[in-house]
């Protein structure tokens, strides 16, 4: 309570993941401190809220054209507290050069080729194929997919300890929040009936497993991470290539998130008919 109000509290303030922060959750905190770092990649995802609608919840107001007040535009306006320090010539630009999670250059190499153009691996891992493809064929109904939430329970359970007797750690992307369910489901079920897929499992989450939808899991990373893409034909046959949260304004942005959390190895699991993309790519 003595300290509020109070500017320039601490000689530092860091704002990490800043591309998920907005400008009024942070206000308070740029004025606590002497030097202010903002961290954060626009290429990654915004606020969380900002899913929820397309437009603009935020107070319309006029304002004029003093310096002032174009600051508090441009704050006003402001997707997230990384946007406005880039908007705002007052904050100095650093960006990275190395890459310091993925091991193998191919695993940064899309992200690079699509977004940011140069970034280099710290460790570079001499592994031939860090690239996993599971090609499933699932039907796709009620937003989720059986047989690849079965692939991937089936292929965790797979998983070998290395010479020293450790398991990697493993990440488990879903493409939306029903097929993250269904797949936790199914590893709960291989769990009561069997000690031995009980005792692997319990050994996957002491190393770190985790299995969420694509929301969230930015600021994570593990050695692998499996993607179950879910989406596929239906009974009838019929491929819709509407991919939920991928195909908004921001999706982009979750694709660049999924690719850029492992350290060795991506295994994708999907049900994608073959040449589906090459033929959207076409139209």
């Amino acid at each position: 309570i003595l300290f509020r109000g109070a500017r320039n509290l601490f000689d530092l303030v860091i704002f990490d993941e800043a591309s998920q922060i907005r400008v009024e959750d942070a206000f308070t905190g740029l004025l606590k401190g002497r030097t202010v770092v903002i961290a954060g990649d626009r290429h990654q995802m915004p606020p969380s809220n900002w899913f929820e609608a397309d437009t603009d919840d935020r107070l319309t107001t006029v304002l004029s054209e003093s310096v002032t007040d174009v600051l508090a535009e441009q704050a006003l306006h402001a997707e997230s507290i990384l946007d406005f320090a880039i908007q705002h010539r007052y904050f100095g630009d650093t960006y990275l050069t190395y890459h310091y999670r993925s091991e193998h250059a191919d695993l940064i190499a899309f992200s690079n080729a699509a977004f940011y153009g140069n970034l280099k691996p710290m460790a570079l891992n001499h592994i031939q194929q860090p690239f996993g493809f599971h090609a499933v064929n699932g039907l796709y109904g009620g937003q989720t997919n059986e047989q690849e939430a079965m692939a991937v329970v089936k292929w965790l359970l797979s998983v070998e300890p290395n010479e020293q007797d450790e398991l990697p750690s493993i990440g488990v992307a879903t493409l939306n929040l029903k097929q993250r369910d269904l797949i936790l489901k199914l590893l709960m079920r291989e769990r009561r009936l069997s000690d031995e897929a009980n005792t692997t499992i319990a050994r996957l989450e002491e190393a770190g497993l985790f299995i969420r939808n694509l929301e969230n899991i930015q600021g994570d990373e593990r050695d692998i991470i499996a993607l179950s893409t879910t989406f596929g034909v239906n009974e009838e046959g019929l491929f819709s290539r509407h991919f939920g949260k991928l195909g908004t304004r921001a999706g982009y942005r979750l694709l660049n998130v999924l690719v850029t959390r492992a350290r060795t190895h991506i295994h994708v699991f999907s049900s994608f008919p073959d040449g589906a993309l090459q033929e959207h790519a076409a139209l």
